[in-house]
Formats: C-alpha cells, structure tokens, sequence
C-alpha cells in the first residue's frame, strides 16, 4: 500500500530514516537460502538500501501501484522495497511493498511509526531481542505441554466431518482454486458504530464478537447451513517483547460454529463468545500444523478448512506524520483475493471500513453489493433487538420483499373475456401457418 504527502517531504532525510529501519531489524536485512534440503533464514550484517524516486508526474496512482510491486527473489535481500513518485497535482505517493515472510500487518504500522519517529528527530529505544530470538523461542514451545493441549483443541473440533461451505457463486466454481480478485468498499456510519460498542457492552461480548456473529448468520441465510467454518487472523505477539517487533507472527484461527435459528440471537453471541475465548488461548497452535494433523484430502478447488474469512483491525490504521506534513492513505485494489471471500472491518474516524474482498471468478460486484446490504440489514435488526430469534432475522430489504412477494408473483394478464379456450386456440393455430 502507500501513503500520499504534500510536496513539502524531505526525500534525503526519508531515505537517512529507512536505511536506520533496516540497519535496526534484523527482518528487513533477512534473505532465505536451501542448505541441506532445509530453508534457512540469513542475516545480513549490512545492506544498502536505495529509495526509488520519480520525478515524472504520474496522473494514476492504481497504475503507478501495480507497476510497482513485482514478485521478491527470496534470495536476495531486503525483501522491502520503497518507491516515491511525483503526482500531477503537486503531490507524491510513497508505496511500500514487504514480502508476508517477513512481516505482518502489524510489522507494517511499526514500520511507518519507527519511520515518522525518525523523521521527527525521536530516538528509538534500543531492541532488546529480535526476530531469530522469537524463533528459537517458538521452536522450543513444541517440546511443552501448552502446545499439546492446544493441539488437542483444535484436533478435537474437526474430529467428525468438516463441513463444506455451499455459498451460491454468480459462476461456476473453476477445477482450480483460482486468486483473481477485486475489492468492495462500504461503511457503518457513526450512528451504527456507536450502536454496535453499545449493544456489544450490553451483551458482554466484544464489537469483534457481534460483528463475527452477524457474519454467521448471514453466511447461514445464504447457505441453509448450520455448520460453518470461518477463518480469522490473530496477532499472535502474546509476548510483550513482541509488540513493537517487524517480523510475521500472525496466525489464522479456523473458527467452527454452530447456529441453531431457534436460538436468539443474545444466546448465540454468548455462546460463541465463550468459544472464541477458548479459541484465542489456543491461538498459538499453527494453523499449517492443524491441517497436517486433519490429514486433509485437498481439493484444489478449495482452501483447506474454510473457504471465508473475517477480519476486525480494531486498531484501525496508524497515525501517520511526517513533520506536519499533509497526509492521507492510498488503498489499491492488488486484484487478488486468498479466499473465495473475506470481510474485514476497520474503525476509523468514528466509523467502521468495511472491504469485501472477493474472488472474481465465483461472484460479480452485483452479488457483492447484495451481499454486503444483507449484512446491513442483518446488524440492523440485531442491533434493534439482540433477543430476536436467529430465524425471524430477515436480511432482505423491503424493495426486495415487495419484489419477492409481490411483484414475482404478480402473474396477471389480461385476455378476451368473450372468447372460449377453444376459441382462442383456433386462432393460436391460425397464426402458426403462416
């Protein structure tokens, strides 16, 4: 992604700052070689970073975007790279592109906060530890019970069959899981999110918890299922001397749930409340290493466990300044999308972002946008009343109610009230010889 920033940027100091980044994380020096059939990771000592500058007034930052980001050679480092382009009103657009091996959406939002802080004459604390320290850590939490009993809960969530998420597609679902994709753009207004916190605290659930809940029901209604697997991220920085590391860390829960539409709705969020809690004290165990237990037979049309998934970034996007310089964020559509759909939900300025993230070759915008407004609808009666029972939750508008209801049905048509059945025959049968 990027940034765009008035022309008062100070190309020379940005590039002081991120060569300090690299010279400080360990993560941005890191390239990956094969010794003895095994992929090592390698730190280099030194690397001399080079910020890409153009000067030629680009009028579409889309274009300058994907132009810009291109596939690392995990060979070679940084795997990171920096770009500043001149736009034609005056102003520039700094991208950043970080191979996922090394980082994280949080390593991202410590990598602009350490760059701002730098460029503010701030000086950083010192790093006590660092990413190849977490790793042996990691490595030795396999030899320990916690991960056993952790193994043991998410084994024990799919011992019977996992169920198969028949989500209907605007196509036909490719022999091969394909990556093309495209973004959905939408938001709660401030009213709602108020709504949403409030009725949260009520039920004693978290925004997460209700939104994640909502989400069910409506992939529930969609399907005509009960059994429903969605996948979440998780931080996975359990260890304070993690919070402020570049490094990738994040984790995917498979969250499994059932949903029983004679239950309310205030029944259901408890309950699944008590589940994600017991989820994230299990977060640890990898999601790579359930899989492999599961002994899975993969189909190649498919992910592994869920085909969906749901995102809440309660922190919403970090607070960028670079010397009160003027600032605003670019978010691209990259065209991909990891699974046949994701959901992820961003508060910001007293809203709520939503993106619907969606693989082209199973749905068109116009099921998106529907799908999206079911969402709505769905919140919206939750939110009016958390009692109401799963099943009564209607996530049709009232256009498409009277379009269901009435205007389908409305098959009248009007014909000769003088004229017999036979009649009207005979000429049907007159007309076809000519």
């Amino acid at each position: 992604g990027g940034i765009i920033v008035d022309n008062s940027l100070d190309i020379s100091l940005l590039k002081q700052c991120f060569q300090s980044l690299i010279n400080r994380n360990e993560a941005l020096r890191t390239h990956f070689e094969m010794i003895d059939n095994e992929i090592v990771q390698i730190i280099e000592d030194k690397i001399d970073f080079t910020l890409s500058v153009d000067t030629l007034e680009a009028e579409d930052p889309s274009q300058v975007y994907h132009d810009f980001v291109k596939p690392f050679d995990l060979a070679k480092a940084p795997l990171f790279r920096a770009k500043i382009t001149t736009l034609k009103d005056h102003r520039m657009l700094l991208l950043l592109d970080m191979h996922h091996i090394i980082s994280d959406g949080t390593s991202l939002n410590i990598l602009l906060q350490e760059l701002c802080d730098l460029y503010n004459g701030k000086v950083l604390p010192e790093k006590q530890v660092d990413y190849k320290d977490f790793t042996l850590w990691e490595k030795e939490q396999f030899e320990k019970e916690e991960i056993k009993t952790s193994k043991e809960f998410w084994v024990n969530q799919y011992q019977d069959e996992i169920p198969l998420l028949n989500i209907p597609t605007t196509y036909s679902r490719p022999s091969v899981q394909s990556f093309e994709g495209s973004n959905y753009h939408t938001k709660f207004s401030k009213e709602t999110f108020e709504k949403i916190n409030t009725v949260a605290k009520s039920l004693g659930i978290t925004p997460y918890m209700l939104l994640l809940a909502s989400y069910y029901i409506l992939l529930a209604k969609y399907t005509s299922q009960n059994d429903i697997v969605i996948g979440t991220p998780i931080v996975g920085r359990e260890l304070p001397e993690l919070s402020n590391m570049i490094g990738m860390f994040v984790n995917t829960l498979a969250l499994r749930s059932k949903i029983d539409q004679t239950e309310s709705f205030k029944d259901f969020a408890s309950s699944l409340k008590e589940y994600c809690l017991a989820a994230f004290q299990n977060q640890t165990y990898p999601f790579d290493e359930l899989v492999k237990d599961l002994n899975i037979k993969r189909n190649t049309s498919r992910s592994p466990l869920f085909d969906v998934m749901f995102a809440y970034q309660n922190n919403g996007y970090p607070t960028i300044d670079f010397q009160d310089t003027q600032i605003e964020y670019f978010i691209p559509d990259n065209n991909i999308s990891k699974f046949d759909l994701t959901l992820e939900i961003i508060p910001m300025n007293s809203e709520l972002l939503l993106r619907f993230e969606y693989c082209t070759k199973l749905f068109d915008k116009t099921f998106i946008e529907s799908f999206s407004s079911h969402y709505a609808n769905i919140l919206n009666a939750i939110l009016e009343n958390a009692d109401i029972k799963i099943a009564d939750i209607d996530m049709l508008s009232r256009e498409e109610r009277q379009q269901i209801l009435v205007d389908f049905n409305d098959t009248y048509v009007d014909y000769p009230r003088d004229k017999t059945i036979v009649d009207l025959f005979e000429e049907q049968v007159d007309c076809s010889c000519f």
